[in-house]
């Protein structure tokens, strides 16, 4: 409904940039109908997952409105991840189709080959011509050809699943999160035009953050989209073309986590930019220092709005220095329309105001629950209720401060890393006796992950021979840029259990 919408209202207004390249709300909404038209072709129905391995490039929402126009449900992953981490998605999701940029071709073809249940595997390239592999691989342009624009959207209802976000839990196996038509709709367009419905302005959003993470897929495109306004496309972070971008388009709303604003500041080109177009700018991801919030409004004089949330609340649960919630330093500011919150002890008990306990949160935006996963939706619902897993309190005024995390999660530059994931891999190393991972403070990426590691007897390792041995078997942003072999056991409980706060001091 989104782009539809926008483009009822503004339909030879600009909806893309990308470079040179520009494509209005009626030229976007034509080529998502025609894949729309392809997928119907290929046999696409309502609920039928597809997985989208793209970067933020035009066909991401082309894709992404024109599966959602057939009720089918998108599956947005990491562009980064390798084979085993693009086939557990596919197998998980049981997606119908899986759809990839030509640049991340090799693992996705691998994960669709060894996947039976998926049907389908989609192309895009830019480069070269396409060479079939298979007859059930397919070309993106000749599936766009073939679309006639002749199919009625299909109606779905607000709580009807339309995307899967996959995140973890505490055991770091990889959980899809349901999200709802409706959770789009809240926070894409309900939370930006605070309950009034309309827009009062045009806006130009630099879209940097990947749209396969909750934070890029919501508060960038589908809220640019709902507001129908303009996004001038990113393929990835660069911190002289995002600055070049903001010059030339005149950039209005900017999104990023800390370490974005970090490079920001201290590149070479930062003070020689014209950035006076900015007038919003918003944070998550990671708490943003206080010293780097100052600088930035020092130089532009435009405050950073902080926000908290998660994949399972749909983005956003609470905003700082944002609209009407005047800003704290420090805080995660107060919920967002609709949004409360309760701080508990281990028993679910609220504490009393200002005491530390775990955050629970309800919102109209949350997730329907994990994609089957019952078990995990037990543990994480109570009466509407949802577990985050952070610890924080509520100061008189209501504003959150979020002081830990509950689980061992890594949080490093924006992405959220699982100690568990990598243990399993560093235990596929045949010279690994036991390992532990643990975050350790960086002063740009907030956390860098850290393998501690003890070796079996007879064999031998180096540090970076680990260290190569990770990275060739995960996402560019999960393996441990730092290895520390010990000489001895790594430190255990009573109960046998590797003490990983006594490895952090070493």
């Amino acid at each position: 409904m989104l782009l539809r919408e926008s483009t009822r209202r503004k339909p030879d207004h600009t909806a893309l940039i990308m470079d040179q390249r520009k494509l209005s709300y009626s030229q976007l909404s034509t080529a998502a109908e025609s894949f729309t038209t392809g997928l119907h072709q290929l046999g696409v129905t309502r609920g039928d997952r597809v997985l989208l391995v793209l970067p933020n490039v035009p066909q991401f929402p082309i894709c992404f409105f024109g599966a959602a126009y057939l009720g089918a449900v998108n599956v947005p992953v990491n562009v980064l991840y390798k084979e085993a981490e693009v086939s557990f998605r596919l197998k998980d999701s049981a997606a119908k189709v899986i759809i990839v940029w030509e640049d991340f071709l090799e693992a996705s073809l691998k994960s669709f080959e060894s996947t039976p249940s998926c049907e389908h595997l989609i192309v895009i390239k830019t480069k070269g011509d396409f060479v079939p592999n298979g007859k059930n691989t397919h070309d993106f342009n000749t599936l766009m050809a073939a679309g006639k624009n002749d199919l009625e959207m299909v109606y779905t209802g607000a709580d009807d699943p339309a995307l899967i976000l996959y995140t973890s839990g505490t055991t770091g196996i990889p959980k899809g999160a349901v999200l709802s038509h409706f959770s789009i709709f809240y926070q894409s367009v309900l939370i930006p035009f605070d309950g009034k419905g309309e827009d009062t302005h045009d806006r130009v959003t630099i879209a940097h953050l990947p749209f396969f993470h909750v934070y890029g897929l919501f508060n960038v495109l589908c809220a640019s989209i709902g507001m129908g306004g303009t996004i001038t496309l990113l393929p990835r972070f660069e911190p002289g073309k995002v600055l070049e971008v903001i010059e030339r388009d005149k950039v209005t709303d900017f999104a990023g986590v800390p370490t974005m604003y970090n490079r920001l500041v201290y590149h070479p080109e930062f003070s020689n930019t014209d950035l006076s177009s900015l007038s919003f700018c918003g944070c998550g991801g990671a708490p943003l220092p206080v010293e780097l919030a100052e600088a930035w409004e020092k130089a532009l004089g435009v405050k950073i709005g902080e926000g908290y949330g998660l994949t399972e609340t749909g983005s956003g649960v609470s905003t700082n220095g944002v609209d009407h919630v005047e800003e704290k330093i420090g805080s995660a500011g107060k919920p967002m329309w609709g949004t409360e919150f309760k701080i508990v002890d281990d028993e679910g008990a609220t504490v009393p105001q200002g005491e530390k306990g775990e955050v629970i949160c309800r919102s109209p935006g949350m997730m329907n629950g994990y994609f089957n996963r019952p078990e995990a939706n037990a543990a994480s619902f109570n009466n509407g209720w949802l577990s985050t897993g952070d610890i924080g309190y509520l100061d008189e005024e209501g504003y959150l401060f979020i002081v830990d995390r509950k689980k061992e999660m890594i949080l490093r530059g924006g992405y959220n890393v699982f100690p568990r994931q990598i243990e399993e891999i560093l235990y596929e190393h045949p010279a690994i006796q036991e390992c532990a991972v643990i975050g350790m403070p960086h002063d740009s990426l907030g956390e860098e992950v850290r393998a501690v590691v003890y070796l079996k007897a007879g064999t031998t390792a180096t540090e970076e021979e680990i260290r190569v041995f990770c990275k060739e078997r995960m996402a560019a942003y999960k393996y441990p840029r730092i290895v520390t072999i010990r000489e001895e056991e790594l430190p255990k409980s009573a109960t046998g259990k590797i003490m990983k706060r006594l490895l952090k001091g070493e």
